[in-house]
């Protein structure tokens, strides 16, 4: 599906990703993805690509529409957005939506 190689260089980092660098790091990852060779067979699954100190990335290929369950590093349920250049926040409850996140979106360009 995807070189380990290429994975390991993508994996490394010297600390917390920003927002912009997350943004760059998934582009890159799946540009790296042989989606035609992608079995379609099933649910789908999720593939771990790396996890270390700061970071870590999944390939989800599930085709229907679900709940990730996805916690780390935000280990807090809410609104995450960021707001004058810092992830911030919003309290919710587990059942309360969140919707589109405008400051994620534009610092990933």
């Amino acid at each position: 599906m995807i070189e380990p190689a290429s994975l390991k260089a993508l994996a490394g980092a010297d600390g917390p990703l920003s927002p912009a660098e997350c943004v760059e790091k998934a582009r890159a990852a799946a540009a790296l993805v042989d989606v035609p060779a992608l079995s379609r067979d099933g649910t789908g699954q999720a593939v771990l690509l790396w996890r270390n100190e700061s970071s870590e990335a999944w390939l989800n290929t599930w085709w229907q529409p679900r709940d990730t369950g996805y916690s780390p590093p935000i280990r807090a349920i809410g609104h995450y957005d960021v707001v004058d250049g810092a992830l911030q926040r919003t309290r919710r409850s587990p059942d309360e939506p969140s919707g589109p996140s405008e400051g994620l979106s534009a610092a990933g360009g």
